[in-house]
């Protein structure tokens, strides 16, 4: 993701994702274009939700053969900035494409579109580098968006608990924070295994106090997803839902850290 800049420049974003919580912005080097919300430092909203996370559920460990949960091993990685292009280059075609706001956004230019979080878009045109232009389903009017603010609908980025190339640590620190109960998840790429995912869990108990755990997503060569092979499942969404929708013994509430409203202050 990169910095909100002009539509007349091409150039490909700058994608940075902080290294902890307490990062310093970077701002934006370009006209009046305000800084990408993706750029700024942590905030996290929370969000209850009607369901428990099974911390006894039944599973196959990552590494052993114990039938209980258990976390999985490996190195942390910092983050780091990368220079990409559009996160989905090329012209939209064969059908609608539709695309969904993960921020807010206030229009600089009357060629921009505002739209507020959750808004739904149809993408007109993808080649005009980091801008779009997109139709918006909730007000029928067109106008230039920038693509680093939206995610497919209904595709794992568009989800509030994913937060994609974060490491093991900021995980954890993220989901310590005062305020998270336990049963607080997030779900990331995998550190150690290319095309596989993370589900961290913060949880408590009395040897470790609060702690966080994590379990390795894998994906199937079919193109679906499971922590343990009795269970799987097409959709990483649909994985998620599972295993954060079982009803926990101690009637645990459980939550989400999700993106929140990441305009002015930055999962």
């Amino acid at each position: 993701m990169g910095c909100v800049r002009s539509k007349e420049d091409k150039n490909a974003a700058l994608k940075y994702q902080p290294a902890n919580s307490n990062a310093t912005p970077i701002s934006a080097h370009l006209g009046h274009y305000g800084p990408d919300p993706t750029l700024m430092g942590h905030s996290p909203a929370m969000k209850s939700l009607n369901n428990s996370y099974n911390a006894g559920a039944s599973l196959t460990p990552f590494g052993g053969a114990s039938s209980v949960m258990a976390p999985f091993g490996g190195a942390s990685t910092s983050f780091t900035s990368v220079a990409v292009s559009s996160p989905f280059p090329g012209v939209i075609t064969g059908g609608v494409t539709f695309f969904v706001a993960l921020y807010d956004y206030e229009a600089r230019t009357s060629d921009d579109l505002s739209f507020k979080k959750g808004d739904r878009f149809q993408i007109i045109n993808n080649t005009e580098g980091d801008w779009w232009e997109a139709r918006s389903i909730n007000s029928g009017q067109k106008g230039y968006i920038p693509s680093n603010y939206v995610a497919p609908a209904d595709s794992i980025q568009a989800e509030e608990w994913y937060f994609g190339k974060m490491g093991r640590k900021d995980a954890e620190r993220l989901l310590l924070l005062p305020g998270n109960q336990r049963g607080t998840f997030l779900a990331r790429e995998s550190e150690t295994t290319k095309g596989a995912y993370s589900l961290s869990i913060r949880d408590w108990d009395e040897i470790k106090g609060d702690n966080v755990k994590h379990y390795k997503i894998r994906k199937l060569d079919s193109g679906g997803y499971y922590i343990t092979t009795r269970a799987q499942f097409e959709a990483l969404q649909k994985l998620v839902k599972h295993y954060t929708g079982i009803q926990l013994h101690n009637s645990c509430k459980h939550t989400m850290v999700h993106r929140g409203h990441r305009r002015s202050r930055r999962k």
